[in-house]
């Protein structure tokens, strides 16, 4: 960073109606003389994917607008007509929203992005049901990316003037129609593509081997996230050949820093028969649990939900399907998490409840409800955030659990009930979480290790001060003796002397 100023910024609120009041009362507004304008904030995949799709709109600006010049006067009479239909309907529209509450805004935009989820996760399911003959997870994308790129290829200005939001009727009938791409030769699959890279940048590193008729980026459709592969069509089948060729030959094709791994396009036909083992695609993100416990606004079971628990349901899953954006994020199959806690539940009581609710044979290891440390209540307890976490041991247990509990106005109030869902989990905090628990398991057994070696060092010390101890003993013991024969032999041989000495005088007496 060099330090200088970009003219943007970005400011995080607590809740979503301040954020709403700063927009409109700031939006449009000057400040220091400059007018500002204010957005929701987007994560940078989905900011580089809508630039990508701008871009794509304004390449295909000019035929659009040829097309529009070859129609009749009277179709351009009906669509002014219907634009201004459209027109007052937009400014009713706006009325009636402007006269809507923050929790109906939420709702509504809720309700947009779950019609869009929901399609792209019943067209996914749909496509991993239709791949299940395939040889292997390499093949059975080739193929299935290979028959949408086979469409594209005959109606590809059509389909790129169509809006985005394409019935699942129409793309089952879209399929029927196979083009010649795979007999060809022309059409070419690449493999390790990087994240980053764009349609534009691919077409750049591929018109060196070749004019390209088109190219396509595969897309997750539930999480608009690159899949990481690619199709890339030529108009010759020797550059395609040429591509081919450049790949198994150092340093291979190279596209921002990865290199690439190229293949020719194959039919679904030919992808099923390459191997006989079977291999299912493994969902390790979980997606499939995305909609359990979801309820929709307009569902049967949100008939007797009162606004704010309607409201609070669509902000949280904008929230989750917000996150899974991110591939780092996938949903949790034995951790659950409930929302509408009262204030004075406990994690005891939390974890009584989910036990009842998961059966006499389900084990719960984690039953949390969130604190805010920093404030305390009368008592000096901290205050409840409103939701928990309760983990199970088995995904049937915390299912169980789950279908008791979610939208039951028995359990806390029919005005407030408990939202219970799958917990969306975070891989790189999960990992750190499991490092830092192994480096303290790896600290308590060096401690335990040294406290072991200490106490053998003092049994030791110990053993060896007893055993000097009985040494002096004995030694003393022994001197002992010693000392006493040398005074035995002193008092015998005194003896012996005063009795000779005693003899000695007698005799001298006698004589005189």
């Amino acid at each position: 960073m060099d330090g200088k100023k970009r003219g943007f910024a970005f400011i995080e609120f607590e809740d979503t109606k301040s954020l709403i009041k700063a927009m409109k009362s700031l939006n449009h507004k000057q400040i220091f003389g400059r007018e500002v304008a204010i957005d929701f904030g987007l994560d940078k995949t989905t900011y580089q994917l809508k630039m990508q799709s701008l871009k794509q709109e304004e390449k295909n600006e000019p035929k659009i607008k040829k097309e529009q010049e070859t129609e009749s006067d009277t179709e351009s009479k009906s669509d002014t007509e219907s634009k201004s239909e459209g027109d007052s309907s937009t400014d009713e529209n706006e009325n009636e929203d402007e006269s809507e509450n923050e929790d109906e805004k939420r709702v509504n935009a809720f309700l947009k992005e779950f019609d869009s989820g929901a399609d792209a996760f019943t067209k996914s399911r749909v496509k991993d049901s239709y791949d299940k003959n395939a040889a292997d997870e390499s093949s059975s994308e080739e193929s299935e990316d290979s028959d949408d790129e086979d469409n594209d290829s005959d109606q590809e200005l059509k389909i790129k003037q169509e809006p985005e939001e394409i019935s699942f009727q129409t793309k089952q009938k879209t399929k029927k129609m196979y083009s010649n791409d795979v007999s060809e030769g022309k059409t070419v699959f690449l493999r390790n593509v990087a994240f980053i890279t764009s349609e534009e940048s691919l077409q750049e590193a591929m018109e060196e081997y070749g004019e390209c008729e088109y190219n396509l980026l595969c897309m997750d459709p539930l999480t608009n996230h690159p899949k990481g592969t690619a199709f890339v069509k030529f108009k010759e089948k020797s550059s395609a050949d040429k591509l081919v060729q450049a790949s198994y030959i150092e340093p291979g094709v190279v596209v921002d820093g990865r290199k690439l791994l190229c293949a020719y396009a194959i039919s679904r036909e030919d992808a099923s028969h390459i191997g006989k083992s079977e291999k299912q695609k493994s969902d390790k993100r979980n997606l499939y649990l995305l909609r359990v416990g979801c309820i929709r606004p307009d569902s049967e079971a949100a008939k007797d939900m009162s606004k704010t628990d309607i409201a609070l349901r669509a902000q949280i899953e904008m929230n989750k399907k917000q996150k899974l954006k991110n591939v780092n994020f996938f949903i949790s199959d034995k951790r659950l998490i409930i929302h509408n806690l009262p204030p004075t539940y406990t994690d005891k009581k939390l974890q009584q409840l989910f036990k009842k609710a998961g059966g006499k044979n389900a084990v719960i290891t984690e039953a949390r409800v969130m604190k805010v440390l920093k404030k305390t209540d009368k008592k000096g307890m901290p205050l409840s955030k409103g939701f928990g976490f309760v983990n199970f041991t088995k995904h049937e247990d915390a299912l169980k659990a789950l279908n008791e509990l979610n939208n039951n106005p028995n359990i806390f109030t029919p005005q407030r009930r408990p939202i219970v869902e799958f917990c969306v989990e975070n891989a790189v905090a999960l990992l750190t979480k499991k490092r830092r628990k192994e480096k303290m398991l790896m600290q308590n057994k060096k401690r335990s290790e040294k406290k072991k070696e200490w106490e053998r060092n003092q049994l030791s010390k110990d053993d060896n001060k007893a055993e000097t101890e009985t040494l002096h003993k004995k030694k003393e013991k022994r001197n002992r003796q010693r000392l006493g024969k040398k005074k035995a032999g002193v008092k015998f041989n005194q003896d012996s002397i005063s009795d000779l000495k005693q003899k000695y005088l007698d005799k001298l007496s006698n004589k005189i």
